[in-house]
């Protein structure tokens, strides 16, 4: 696999206002599936005695979905796992540890129904963490080169999301991956991560000081990518108290 990058000290500076949809709060024991709405947070707390969560949303064939778990922002006891199954009840999906605690899973739905989601702990009932966590289940655009997209990294602890961006090459090819950032004391970790096997391709998980830089890599056809955009982990959330959001902006195309 070819792969490459180059760094600059020039960037794009873009002020946003990010507001997060979130739905009813789930705590305590669940007495029966929750049907989800596509691009909203639920929240909900797994605990030694219920340490699995059901969650049902109407899928329909040809759709290509996001499923995200993570421990709520600002808290790290738990380490959430997921499946998915379809409206026969068979398996389709699962997924653990993604770039840390975070699960998440890409899938293409075959046919139309409605489909369960299973929010639970690594482990399962022989886990040992509990917690607090976040879920959102979303339809994506393919990311495809040509196209745009902006993540705002802000300050706070409560709505410190990464962002998940999909791509899949529909032939075997070189892309170039550009990012651009202003200076100051936010600034992005920025990866990619090829699915269902979960290989990083790349993580760059400090760019402090680097306004702009472009990545190249081979990708494979028919291959599910992630692209993870998030505030650094470097970061102590103490040392950016009252920063203003900035927005990091990535761009595809095709390396000829």
């Amino acid at each position: 696999m070819r792969f490459g990058i180059m760094f600059g000290a020039a960037a794009l500076c873009v002020g946003l206002l990010i507001v997060i949809p979130t739905v009813a709060a789930q705590d305590g024991e669940q007495a029966s599936d929750t049907f989800l709405p596509y691009g909203e947070w639920v929240e909900g707390r797994l605990t030694t005695g219920d340490y699995e969560h059901r969650y049902v949303f109407a899928g329909e064939a040809g759709s290509v979905i996001l499923i995200e778990m993570l421990p709520k922002p600002g808290t790290y006891e738990l380490d959430p796992a997921l499946w998915l199954y379809d409206a026969e009840g068979l398996a389709i999906g699962q997924r653990d540890d993604f770039l840390g605690l975070d699960a998440v899973l890409v899938a293409e739905l075959l046919v139309d129904g409605d489909y369960t989601i299973v929010a639970t702990r690594s482990g399962g009932p022989d886990g040992i963490s509990s917690g607090a966590y976040m879920l959102r289940v979303s339809r994506v655009d393919l990311f495809e080169p040509g196209d745009h997209v902006m993540a705002v990294l802000t300050a706070g602890g409560e709505d410190n999301f990464p962002f998940y961006y999909v791509l899949r090459p529909r032939e075997t090819e070189s892309w170039a991956i550009h990012f651009s950032q202003p200076a100051g004391d936010l600034f992005a970790s920025i990866g990619l991560v090829k699915l269902p096997d979960e290989n990083t391709v790349f993580w760059l998980g400090e760019t402090a000081g680097i306004r702009y830089g472009t990545l190249e890599t081979d990708l494979e056809a028919g291959q599910f990518y992630v692209l993870v955009v998030r505030r650094s982990l470097s970061i102590a959330p103490d040392s950016v108290t009252g920063a203003e959001p900035v927005a990091v902006n990535v761009r595809l195309e095709h390396v000829e």
